[in-house]
This record gives structure tokens, sequence and C-alpha cells, in this order.
């Protein structure tokens, strides 16, 4: 199984930690990058590909 690139952008520290479970606990093999902010995310977006954006 391929290893999924994901970008979450979240600003709750503890809904970050919950929906990185629900992905373990899916089954999923991943990569999770977290940011916060605007900046962090267009910072991401220029350093590294991703395969899904998660966003609140």
């Amino acid at each position: 199984m391929k290893t999924l690139s994901i970008l979450l952008v979240e600003d709750s520290p503890l809904d970050a930690e919950l929906i990185e479970a629900y992905l373990m606990d899916g089954g999923l093999q991943f990569s999770l990058v977290c940011v916060e902010t605007r900046e962090d995310f267009a910072t991401a977006l220029e350093k590294q590909r991703f395969d899904i954006i998660l966003a609140d």
C-alpha cells in the first residue's frame, strides 16, 4: 500500500491529534504534516507535494 502524504490545516492541537488517531485506526499508511496558519500552509505547499489536504 502506498504511503499517503497528507497536509492537515488545523488550528486545534487536540483536533489534530484526533484526526491522526482516526487515520491510524483506519489502517492508512501516511505521513502527516500539520499546519495552523495560512503562511505555514503556503510554505508546506512550496516544500512538498501532498496526496490529500484536509482542512477544517
